[in-house]
């Protein structure tokens, strides 16, 4: 291991929290992921505090990535494809000639609006339009009148209003229905909403009440109607329009092939339960355009069509429908959407969000007591999404003095929604993490390219930001808050890669990225400090610990005693691994005031060497690392928490690199 990062949270208190810049993106289409999007760092408060980045379920298309992606030159396909993996656009899949709509109810069970007894409807067309009973006239409405149409208890219907067709229509298997054209426009106060498009229909749902449905004779005049994504993105992301418009065709193809659903004769509902049908109002010259311009367009998987399902944000990450739900579907798997998210503009209450609530109220909602800690163990969803014990996550913990209570991520979300949604707020999502203390920025130091020269990075509370050789930036989440930070070639492939310790366990990763420990143990005691190093020579880093004065080295990772124990230096020292004298082991050191001592051998006795540099005594942090690839491990500091002031000799004097990264 060519590099070492000091991970001692007590040396950095005094840095502040920062936000790591994120770099332009290359011509054409670029990677969607690679950027940094931390969690929010709220003020201290004496209450359980909650932070969280996205809005919705986290699966399949995030719809600010996809206004990032075609800000960034990404076209439709490219878009869908790339957060819809292993699909395809294709044209070859019949599209069904008509789609039923529900109004009433708009949503499958209770706690959406239901069926009605009566409703109101509205003529702004004009002129007046006809009225259908089982398809004959029934009546008609003159301009700007408004009738009230009211199911009849096991009959028909009745009408009232001025110019109002007299007596009951019909029986109990009547459908009376307004067809409109295009042109005929009428409005439904209670909905707040004007239509055009289809045949307003009104059917027995019960004795009492009618289910109401719009029988739209053309799909694309469907998602005319659409309120599903802002019609004005089409002025600089007008390519993100379109792959919302082939997304949403494939939801209502689906559907129809799906069949009626019961209650209310329809083939989806006109809400988030399943797309939200808002009439006129949406029919934007811009979203009709990209409708157009994708019409017969549908993304495919192996010859069938997809579900695409998708929310407002990601949260920089897409999750897999096995994690989510349970049904592990091929092309809804976890994407990093980082970049595309980071240059959609995502409103800060959907990129980063908070919630505080104090224990007795957090546990009321839960039927338990006052709750006096929240854990969110691992493994976490690739995401970073919380999981269900049911799948083999294990969810939120929430412990009282007296018992322990487990929840999924979803219900927890759920129940948080209902408490915080009256307030004004909302638990936006399942990528959330507990806020306990608020954790300073950790400097970090690897190969993380293979490249023979070391760079430089950041941990955040369970984010990575690290600096490649050609000066771009990876981003990714792994680890919690509370964490400490441990950098390591793991498997030997000459890449360093991250590592968390918390309380003697450590998790281990082989690559950069987002994702579950590769390797998992415990060794030592929660107040050790962590270090990594190759001490035999042979491929690949091991592990340590720093307890006191005394350093405890591991030939290996995993549990069990130590292979070697010995001491060097103070107990209030910081102690350094690097191979400093280039002889392809690595040793440890410590660093004291501005003093820096190193040790060539594993045992006790006098520095080996001795030299001074930089201000560690007034508040730089040290790093090591082969900086300039010549085989030998060197020193450094943080400075300001944003200066890596680099060494290439073991020397005082100033530095030789200086390279800025902002956490």
């Amino acid at each position: 291991m060519r590099t070492r990062s000091t991970a001692l949270i007590i040396v950095l208190c005094a840095l502040m929290l920062g936000v790591v810049a994120i770099g332009a993106g290359a011509a054409g289409c670029p990677a969607s992921g690679g950027s940094v999007l931390p969690f929010p760092s709220p003020a201290p408060t004496s209450d359980i505090q909650f932070v969280g980045r996205g809005w919705g379920h986290g699966v399949g298309m995030s719809q600010y990535a996809a206004r990032g992606g075609a800000r960034l030159g990404c076209s439709a396909a490219e878009l869908l494809t790339t957060m819809f993996p292993g699909t395809t656009v294709s044209s070859t899949q019949p599209i069904p000639s008509n789609i039923r709509v529900g109004l009433y109810p708009s949503g499958p069970s209770t706690g959406w609006p239901g069926p009605v007894a009566s409703l109101i409807v509205e003529n702004l067309a004009g002129y007046a339009l006809t009225w259908k009973l089982d398809g004959s006239d029934a009546g008609s409405m003159p301009t700007g009148a408004s009738w009230t149409v009211n199911r009849v208890k096991d009959g028909g219907f009745t009408i009232t209003g001025a110019g109002a067709p007299a007596g009951e229509l019909g029986n109990a298997s009547s459908i009376l229905a307004l067809p409109l054209a295009g042109t005929h426009t009428i409005r439904l106060p209670a909905k707040g909403r004007t239509y055009r498009y289809g045949r307003l229909e009104f059917g027995a749902a019960t004795s009492t009440k009618a289910w109401v449905t719009l029988d739209i004779a053309n799909v694309d005049k469907y998602l005319y109607g659409l309120g599903e994504m802002p019609a004005s993105w089409g002025d600089d992301a007008a390519d993100a329009l379109k792959a919302q418009a082939i997304a949403a065709r494939n939801y209502a193809v689906r559907a129809h092939g799906n069949g009626l659903k019961g209650n209310c004769n329809c083939h989806l509902y006109d809400s988030t339960a399943d797309q939200v049908y808002a009439g006129k109002a949406n029919e934007d010259p811009r979203w009709i355009d990209a409708v157009e311009a994708t019409s017969g367009k549908l993304l495919t998987h192996n010859g069938t069509i997809a579900q695409t399902f998708y929310s407002s944000s990601h949260g920089g990450w897409s999750e897999s429908s096995v994690f989510t739900w349970g049904g592990n579907i091929p092309y809804l798997q976890p994407v990093d959407l980082s970049r595309w998210e980071a240059a959609g503009d995502v409103p800060a209450t959907h990129a980063q969000w908070t919630l505080s609530i104090d224990p007795t109220s957090l546990g009321d909602l839960f039927g338990i007591g006052p709750v006096i800690d929240v854990d969110l163990p691992h493994p976490h969803g690739m995401s970073g999404r919380i999981g269900n014990p049911a799948r083999g996550y294990p969810g939120v913990i929430l412990r009282t003095a007296s018992e322990t209570h487990t929840v999924s991520g979803n219900t927890f979300r759920s129940v948080m929604n209902g408490w915080s949604g009256s307030k004004g707020y909302l638990f936006r999502s399942t990528l959330f993490r507990v806020i306990e203390t608020s954790n300073p920025p950790v400097p970090l130091s690897g190969d993380w390219d293979g490249d023979g020269d070391d760079d430089v990075g950041w941990f955040i509370d369970g984010h990575v930001a690290l600096r490649m050789g050609d000066g771009s930036t990876v981003g990714f989440d792994f680890g919690d808050p509370g964490d400490t930070p441990i950098v390591g070639d793991w498997d030997g492939d000459g890449i360093d890669t991250i590592g968390v310790v918390n309380a003697g366990w450590w998790r281990l990763r082989n690559t950069n990225s987002t994702g579950t420990a590769d390797v998992k143990f415990s060794f030592g005691w929660g107040t050790d400090v962590p270090l990594a190093g190759n001490w035999d020579g042979v491929p690949g880093d091991e592990i340590g610990i720093r307890r006191d004065k005394t350093f405890r080295l591991k030939f290996g990772l995993g549990g069990g005693t130590a292979d070697v124990i010995f001491g060097f230096g103070l107990g209030s020292d910081i102690p350094i691994t690097g191979d400093f004298d280039a002889n392809g082991v690595d040793d440890v050191g410590v660093v004291r005031d501005n003093a820096w001592r190193m040790k060539f051998s594993f045992q006790g006795g006098p520095a080996d060497l001795l030299f001074y540099f930089a201000r560690p005594n007034d508040g730089d942090v040290p790093v090591t690392g082969d900086w300039d690839g010549d085989g030998l491990d060197t020193v450094g500091v943080v400075r300001d928490t944003n200066s890596f002031r680099l060494k290439n000799a073991h020397a005082g004097g100033s530095a030789d690199l200086i390279i800025f990264l902002q956490p």
